[in-house]
């Protein structure tokens, strides 16, 4: 009833209809590994039009079910907006994000064939370690294995987090140098005469020689040599 200032009186009457909010679903709390995705949210409604903050790391911040991929933990709202009405709702998920476990393979190594290379670090008592290529490790299951390749090779270790099952992986490279081709000729094997030692070995940068006596070494490419008895003598080329 409205009144004037003549204390004439009047009403009307009108009929309003309040209408029921959009549903807002920003789906279920999640735990992710870092630098994997969730999706969130839930199906489309075309009535309905949808803003989530935190769009950044979201595939797309205006469609009912993006995909996150936050690499801490991080919570979304999502505000659904019923097109016909203008009526508006919201929700929130929270997205958890586990870090991940670090790996180590190791700096890359150098070494001649039939030798071995340490490989990987410590071991953390809360992870699993599993290595590929593991004909030519000690141990392809523990931090820290000897590699033992006769060619050049490539290691991958994957690293589990036992409590959250996040992994994480790290390769080393461990070259490898073939063994030279020893071979040496010889010439003069009289008594009291000096003999000739020639080292035949290809891409030679240094040399010892033993020359079986217990007593004569050289260093020399092509030493000469000789015995104080006569005898077999086993020569080494090293």
């Amino acid at each position: 009833v409205v009144t004037n200032g003549n204390n004439c009186k009047d009403s009307i009457t009108r009929s309003i209809t309040i209408r029921s909010l959009p549903t807002a679903d920003a789906g279920l709390d999640v735990t992710i590994c870092n630098e994997d995705t969730a999706q969130i949210g839930s199906a489309n409604n075309t009535d309905y039009s949808y803003a989530w903050n935190n769009g950044t790391s979201l595939t797309s911040d205006n469609i009912s079910n993006p995909k996150a991929f936050p690499s801490t933990t991080t919570s979304y709202t999502v505000t659904v907006t019923e097109k016909t009405t203008g009526c508006t709702t919201t929700d929130v998920v929270t997205v958890t994000v586990n870090q991940l476990p670090a790996a180590d393979a190791g700096l890359d190594v150098t070494i001649c064939d039939t030798d071995s290379a340490q490989l990987g670090s410590s071991n953390n008592a809360g992870y699993t370690y599993a290595w590929d290529n593991g004909i030519t490790l000690s141990n392809a299951s523990i931090s820290n294995p000897k590699a033992g390749p006769s060619i050049t090779t490539t290691y991958t270790v994957t690293v589990t987090e036992t409590s959250t099952g996040c992994t994480e992986t790290d390769e080393v490279i461990v070259n490898v140098n073939s063994l030279p081709a020893v071979s040496f000729t010889y010439s003069d094997t009289c008594f009291n005469s000096s003999t000739q030692f020639t080292n035949t070995t290809v891409g030679v940068s240094s040399q010892v020689w033993d020359f079986g006596d217990g007593v004569g070494t050289s260093t020399q490419s092509n030493p000469t040599y000789t015995y104080s008895s006569i005898g077999i003598y086993d020569v080494k080329l090293i």
